[in-house]
């Protein structure tokens, strides 16, 4: 009986016996899409690791040193997205459980020379509509370099787009160079892929990824505009619109009297702490944060100006009106005792009786009827008579 069961016992360790630890790979080859910015890495597995009970790879891509993008998978190749232009390298393992093998690390070989790419690159998205990009020339790269844009993101039919709009300034850091295109979106910037190529084979093509999870784009908006302002007892009231319809949101608030601005967090008013007798000019900007990004703001709204309605007048002004109001009185009401008489008439002037100046106009009338007429001058004339001579001589 006992024999029985120590070759029970025997038989049970035999079939738990724990594996040994799974061999290395041998061989590692790799290659790079550049224009969808991807790496294309296969390894092979020597002959033990694929009789193996256990076959499970896990993989990191180094960029600059630091592992990123690990993935652990039973598939002997892979495609991942990297940033072209810097340090990379690759490294895969093997693991089954807690056993696992040694690193087979390979340093990724690119293009171009390096430090010739471009450098510092950076993209702001503007009221939701167009990504501007702007980079500098690498300090390896000769003089004369010039570098293409391509772009893509998960919305874009086509796979890549370049980029036509170019723009360059130069500034305290030296002479940047840009480009802006149209991104319209509503829900949010998806995360673009960048691809900066030079003119020539010898400049290192540069991958970036900007976005979503990847590196912040920071959104400048449409300025606010200010709807209203009121008096209110400890100030002005400021209230604006939002530009967009988007939650905490940082906007500064700018009185022409007064240094530095008004900062507040998600509000849409505010009261401004200024005397409401004097005469303000206010502007309003906006910002996804206050102070982590300068160039972040929004241009300035349409100045606002307020004027106050009921300015109260001056003291002096005031003391002198009230004691020339009793004396100015006092003096009319001397004037109108002494010239009543005149001015009633002035006022109410004599109006003439009606019936006096009929009865006059009556009497004039009858005085001219009884008065006799003019005797006739002819009546009392004398009539002589009249005697006719004749002359002497004539006689026949």
């Amino acid at each position: 009986m006992e024999t029985l069961l120590l070759l029970a016992l025997a038989a049970a360790l035999v079939e738990v016996s724990v594996p040994g630890p799974p061999p290395r790979l041998t061989i590692v080859s790799h290659s790079f899409d550049i224009g969808r910015c991807q790496l294309n890495v296969r390894w092979n597995a020597s002959a033990e690791s694929v009789n193996h009970a256990c076959k499970e790879y896990h993989s990191v891509v180094w960029t600059d040193g630091i592992a990123t993008d690990a993935l652990l998978s039973s598939s002997t190749d892979r495609t991942m997205e990297v940033e072209l232009g810097k340090n990379l390298g690759f490294g895969v393992r093997e693991e089954c459980g807690d056993m696992r093998g040694k690193w087979v690390n390979v340093t990724l070989q690119q293009n171009g020379t390096a430090g010739t790419g471009a450098v510092n690159i950076e993209c702001t998205w503007f009221m939701e509509k167009d990504v501007e990009c702007s980079w500098q020339p690498g300090k390896k790269a000769p003089a004369g370099t010039h570098y293409t844009l391509s772009y893509w993101h998960e919305k874009m039919k086509t796979r890549e787009q370049r980029c036509s709009n170019y723009t360059w300034s130069k500034g305290s850091e030296g002479t940047r160079f840009g480009c802006r295109f149209e991104l319209p979106s509503s829900s949010g910037l998806p995360k673009l892929h960048l691809l900066l190529q030079g003119n020539t084979g010898d400049i290192q093509p540069v991958c970036v990824f900007r976005g979503d999870t990847a590196s912040y784009i920071p959104e400048i908006f449409d300025p606010p505009s200010i709807s209203n302002l009121s008096n209110v007892r400890d100030g002005i009231l400021v209230e604006w619109t939002r530009p967009v319809n988007r939650n905490n949101l940082c906007y500064q608030v700018e009185d022409n009297k007064k240094n530095p601005y008004y900062t507040f967090m998600d509000l849409t008013k505010e009261v401004i702490p200024v005397e409401a007798n004097e005469q303000h000019t206010f502007r309003v900007r906006v910002s996804q944060r206050c102070d982590t990004c300068p160039r972040c703001w929004s241009d300035w709204s349409k100045e606002k100006v307020w004027k106050p309605k009921d300015k109260p007048p001056d003291k002096t002004f005031k003391i002198l009106l009230c004691t020339m109001i009793p004396f100015i009185v006092i003096v009319l009401t001397i004037i109108l005792l002494i010239y009543l008489k005149s001015i009633r008439r002035l006022i109410l002037p004599t109006i003439p009786d009606p019936g006096k100046f009929l009865k006059l106009m009556f009497e004039d009338q009858n005085e001219d009827l009884q008065k006799q007429p003019p005797e006739d001058p002819l009546k009392d004339e004398q009539t002589h008579p009249l005697t006719v001579m004749e002359p002497i001589g004539n006689e026949n």
